[in-house]
């Protein structure tokens, strides 16, 4: 790539920032921001923080993250205390330092702050009671709605309610409208209290066509018996799912919770309120994890059935158990599967035939194999002519050792 005389210079100046105070956050993420203002490839940007600096493409995200963040910018703590910082809303972080002044965050531990932070995240505000009333010229319609301050209980009271309201009889038109006018009330209060489980991170704000949102599971773990990623192999060596922010207690929690729904009768039911809640027109089935049973993807496949408007795709190594379903034609044609390279069954993905994905260590190592770059949008797949999907690895520098790169695997043979 070409740099321009400015970029070379600030490349320079984060050198020797590293080299003079490894500690000294704040100065560092300011440069790398000013950095990437100055280099149009987002993938060159990441290319020159590992090579030049040595910094792996998710911490260089941390540090812009934090350099955007100016309510931070008055503090000079080890990194992972200041991006857990950066993390607060503003309007919650003056009230958090009252609590906790940076000497005493200092003597924390990272998990100590995690912690300290997750509370405050979890702190909930008082739900106000009002007392809504209906005025009718029913006398069979004598219900008052209260709200409580347990959010299942008051969801639960909005929908006895209502039923109550509906099955009373002949009402009037007056009537009518304003029973329209409270469900959509009712409904909003509902959908607020509503737990999220599909999330979007910066790469998926960032790609192209619809909003992508992503569900996740643990990476290449056993849980209560059950493998995450049963046919994990040479791949579970270099998976970035197992690095970063992933190792959080905090996200271990998150991704726990939600391999537990995913074990319940109710998970259907749950994705699929959420997808129309929410308006989701386009998800990424697992960017950690995998189908780790037949029951767990005939769940899935349900979902997307039921959300025949909804782009769902996934990348995945379970190979045989998802081409028995297409061989029965059980696949609905708005979920997309791509075959990942990097697994126990390699063997039985036709490389000529079928869509499939392979992991490389260089932009030029995927353009010479002929594979189309997803790297930046792996969502490529939905619309890609071709069945060649191309990634680059941005997880643990392992990769080497893991060589699980198709090109790499041929020039080892």
């Amino acid at each position: 790539m070409v740099l321009q005389t400015s970029a070379k210079k600030l490349i320079g100046q984060i050198r020797l920032e590293i080299q003079k105070n490894k500690n000294h956050h704040l100065a560092l993420a300011k440069l790398l921001l000013r950095l990437r203002s100055h280099i149009k490839n987002e993938h060159d940007f990441f290319l020159i923080c590992e090579d030049e600096f040595g910094l792996a493409q998710r911490t260089a995200y941390q540090y812009l993250e934090v350099a955007e963040k100016q309510h931070v910018h008055k503090f000079n703590l080890e990194f992972s205390k200041l991006y857990l910082l950066a993390k607060i809303p503003k309007d919650k972080l003056e009230h958090f330092l009252k609590k906790k002044p940076i000497k005493k965050i200092q003597k924390l531990s990272v998990r100590g702050l995690e912690k300290e932070i997750s509370t405050l995240r979890e702190a909930k505000e008082p739900i106000s009671k009002p007392n809504i009333r209906l005025v009718v010229d029913n006398t069979k319609i004598k219900n008052a709605v209260e709200l409580t301050k347990d959010e299942e209980a008051f969801c639960a009271q909005i929908e006895g309610a209502l039923s109550d309201i509906n099955k009373a009889g002949p009402i009037s038109d007056a009537l009518k409208e304003r029973l329209q006018e409270l469900q959509e009330q009712m409904q909003g209060l509902i959908n607020s209290t509503a737990k999220n489980y599909l999330t979007q991170n910066r790469k998926m704000e960032k790609m192209s066509g619809r909003p992508t949102f992503n569900w996740a599971i643990p990476s290449n773990q056993t849980i209560n018996g059950i493998k995450t990623c049963p046919n994990a192999a040479t791949c579970a060596k270099g998976c970035y799912a197992v690095t970063g922010l992933y190792r959080l207690p905090r996200n271990q929690k998150i991704l726990k919770e939600r391999f537990d729904l995913s074990l319940t009768n109710k998970f259907v039911q749950v994705m699929s309120d959420e997808i129309k809640r929410r308006r989701i027109l386009r998800l990424r089935i697992h960017d950690s994890g995998d189908f780790y049973s037949r029951e767990y993807l005939e769940k899935w496949l349900k979902i997307a059935r039921e959300n025949p408007d909804v782009e769902f795709y996934t990348y995945t190594k379970m190979i045989s158990l998802l081409k028995k379903y297409k061989k029965r034609g059980e696949i609905p044609v708005n979920f997309k599967v791509v075959y990942s390279f990097g697994g126990t069954e390699d063997h039985l993905i036709d490389e000529k035939h079928d869509l499939h994905s392979e992991v490389f260590i260089s932009k030029e190592e995927l353009n010479d194999n002929g594979y189309e770059d997803a790297h930046n949008d792996d969502a490529i797949v939905l619309r890609s002519t071709s069945n060649k999907i191309g990634l680059i690895h941005h997880g643990p520098m392992k990769y080497v050792t893991a060589n699980w790169s198709k090109a790499k695997r041929k020039k080892a043979a």
